[in-house]
């Protein structure tokens, strides 16, 4: 059976950046045609695709092994590959590549490796300072743009972000961020370079002079001028500018910066593709540099590869994948089966609805969740939801189709449904199939209970267990906790004299009223949580397998156990 999926017509280019990429002539690079036996770079044992290994290898390989003395154009090797939906791709995929200080991207996988725009260089700084990650239309992840300082070193105090820089990127007199009309800046070209912008994003207007530094250049595309030391380092690569770099979305500006422990001033400039700064002090093959974008990028969208190599395969080669198996390795669940699910329910599509009710990559449920317009299309946050929810209908049943069901019915399931029906199937048959595409398996484990002879074996004090803690979406707030406690109060089933918790720290577990208290230790933080909610007793003996203690958030971050989830639980009394 068929299962209906709502997709968006192709993309309209937000931020008009589309607008800008100009078809330039074949890069020569191109020229090389790649053979079966030519050295790729890897990571964790993953291919990087051969045409952006040519690429790294012309440009960088000889500043690795030191004939070339100069900063990296791409940094010293592969640190993650991916892939993820695109409406710019006739394939609707994106194949991508990190380097500290870019990304290499393939749109369209039947263009031959030799053409010159197969590999394109992706708007990481565009993306960061509009705030925007988008895949199609009305498909936009909206974000706050990161607090990562633009150059230097990442803990400097007082440095200028890409959230503070933010405000001053523009497209012919258009804001990156929110659309609004501000002045075009005028051609400046031979003019010196004076204007100092704060960490804060003021700028100071012709505070700087005496260096020699000029403006070198005008784009009238997007109305800005570029430092002379960018025009002359983008005109000497072999690369047309578009291709390299991308059009300047700022102006140049002076920064004093914190780089290695010392404090400098650097001249930064935001490109579409990259961040290049200019330090005068620096030897003359390193005064101009590109920042690593590709290094921020990734941190600003959560993304890391797994720790378990048996599922960098799998991160690295399904759409969405580090979102995927992160959020199920945090979760405690099958990453397989929660990459199943973006594949049957969505076919890697941020933007797909479901005729189940289903939204976003994970189909997740529409009444409690896609009303968040700020997460609907952020596959991160809506793999962190769907792993959440599929954790708790395992404990429902052993059965993956039962539980299936529960999971995209929001736990109503109407069996007589083909929707429903068609889904769950469709989404076994993926499981399957990713199964014996990336055939090493993984089992969630829970560190067995250590004993604890000296505890009392019920009432305070009494162990209860050492092993991994799960916790509600963040939708569930205080409010929604104090909420339920008045609900369970009013059906006479609250301890006697419960209180609300002091520090908002609300835990679930089998056997405990409403009203009573756990002590949780973890990480070396030990707290106190009040027992807000009950699990049905259908799901006790599931609930048991899986975990030792629910929590809300606040609790489950306070112990740190979204970085080592292990925690030690005992009761508290009320």
């Amino acid at each position: 059976m068929s299962n209906a999926i709502d997709v968006p017509a192709r993309w309209r280019a937000p931020l008009a950046l589309a607008l800008i990429i100009t078809v330039a002539t074949p890069l020569a690079l191109r020229s090389e045609t790649a053979t079966g036996a030519e050295q790729m770079h890897t990571v964790g044992g993953v291919p990087v695709d051969a045409a952006i290994s040519r690429i790294w290898r012309a440009d960088d390989e000889p500043v690795a092994n030191g004939s070339a003395v100069r900063g990296w154009l791409w940094g010293p090797h592969a640190i993650a590959t991916g892939v993820e939906y695109s409406e710019d791709s006739p394939a609707l995929r994106r194949t991508m590549v990190y380097f500290d200080k870019a990304r290499l991207d393939i749109l369209d996988p039947s263009t031959s490796p030799d053409s010159a725009w197969h590999v394109t260089g992706a708007l990481l700084v565009a993306q960061m300072l509009a705030g925007e990650i988008p895949f199609g239309p009305d498909t936009v992840a909206a974000r706050d743009s990161p607090h990562i300082p633009i150059a230097g070193d990442p803990d400097q105090p007082g440095a200028l972000t890409y959230a503070a820089l933010g405000p001053r990127a523009s497209i012919d007199g258009k804001a990156l961020r929110g659309g609004d009309s501000v002045p075009v800046p005028a051609s400046r070209v031979g003019q010196e370079v004076g204007d100092l912008i704060r960490g804060n994003g003021q700028i100071e207007y012709a505070a700087i002079a005496g260096h020699g530094v000029t403006y070198g250049s005008y784009d009238d595309v997007t109305g800005h001028n570029i430092a002379k030391p960018f025009a002359e380092w983008i005109v000497a690569q072999q690369y047309p500018a578009n291709y390299i770099i991308g059009r300047p979305l700022t102006e140049p500006y002076w920064v004093d910066a914190t780089v290695g422990g010392v404090a400098q001033r650097v001249m930064v400039q935001a490109f579409e593709r990259r961040v290049l700064t200019y330090t005068p002090d620096n030897d003359p093959a390193w005064r101009v540099e590109s920042g690593n974008a590709g290094l921020h990028y990734r941190t600003w969208r959560g993304l890391s590869q797994p720790s378990d190599p048996t599922l960098v395969s799998l991160a690295s080669l399904e759409p969405f994948g580090e979102e995927i198996v992160g959020a199920a390795t945090r979760h405690g669940v099958d990453p397989f089966l929660l990459a199943a699910i973006a594949q049957a329910a969505s076919h890697g599509n941020p933007g797909a609805t479901q005729a189940t009710g289903g939204v976003g990559l994970l189909a997740v449920q529409a009444d409690e969740y896609a009303r968040q317009t700020e997460a609907f299309h952020d596959p991160a946050r809506n793999a962190d939801h769907a792993a959440g929810e599929l954790r708790r209908w395992n404990g429902a049943s052993a059965d993956r189709a039962a539980i299936l069901a529960n999971y995209y019915s929001g736990g109503n399931p109407d069996w007589g449904d083909p929707a429903l029906t068609g889904l769950i199937d469709a989404t076994l048959n993926a499981y399957a199939s990713l199964k014996a595409t990336h055939p090493i398996a993984y089992t969630p484990t829970t560190p067995a209970p250590p004993a604890e002879p000296d505890v009392p074996a019920s009432g305070p004090g009494a162990f209860l267990g050492t092993g991994a803690a799960a916790y509600y979406s963040q939708s569930y707030d205080v409010a929604w906790w104090e909420r339920t406690m008045r609900l369970y109060d009013s059906w006479g089933t609250a301890v006697a004299g419960w209180q609300y918790d002091p520090n908002g720290y609300y835990c679930v577990h089998p056997g405990y009223r409403v009203g009573q208290r756990l002590h949780l230790s973890a990480n070396g933080v030990t707290i106190t949580c009040t027992i807000g909610d009950a699990v049905a007793t259908q799901h006790v003996s599931g609930w048991h397998a899986k975990w030792v203690v629910e929590l809300n958030w606040p609790a489950f971050k306070a112990l740190g156990l979204d970085t080592r989830n292990a925690v030690t639980v005992h009761e508290a009394g009320q």
